[in-house]
C-alpha cells in the first residue's frame, strides 16, 4: 500500500527530493515545523535568521525527521531554498493575524 504524497505545490525547487519525502505530510507536518520552532528558539532572530544558522537547523532536523533517508547534502540548495520560502510564509501568517487582531480591537472600542 502507498503512502499519501502530499508535495507541496508551491516549492518549485523541491523537484529534485523523491516523493517519499513527503509521505504522511512529513514535509509541512513535521519538517517545516520543527524548523519554525528551531528558528524561534533562544538567541536566534526568527525574522532574520542567516544563511548559516539556518544551514545548521535544517541539518539538524532532517537528521531527527528523515532518519534513515539519505543525506539532506544530496538537496541541500532545493531544501534552502525551499526552506526559506515557508518560514517567510510562517512569519507572514503571524503578520495577518497581528493585523486581523488589531483591526478587530479598533472596530470593538471605537474610543480608540
Amino acid at each position: 500500500m502507498r503512502l499519501l504524497t502530499t508535495r507541496p505545490r508551491n516549492f518549485s525547487s523541491l523537484d529534485q527530493v523523491p516523493d517519499s519525502y513527503f509521505d504522511n505530510n512529513t514535509w509541512r507536518g513535521v519538517f517545516l515545523p520543527t524548523i519554525a520552532y528551531t528558528a524561534g528558539g533562544e538567541n536566534i532572530d526568527p525574522w532574520f535568521i542567516d544563511d548559516n544558522s539556518l544551514i545548521k537547523i535544517l541539518a539538524k532536523a532532517w537528521r531527527v525527521v528523515y532518519a534513515g533517508k539519505p543525506s539532506l547534502k544530496h538537496y541541500i540548495n532545493a531544501v534552502f531554498h525551499a526552506s526559506k520560502q515557508g518560514l517567510n510564509e510562517w512569519r507572514g501568517g503571524f503578520e495577518s493575524a497581528a493585523i486581523m487582531m488589531t483591526t478587530s480591537i479598533m472596530a470593538y472600542n471605537p474610543v480608540l
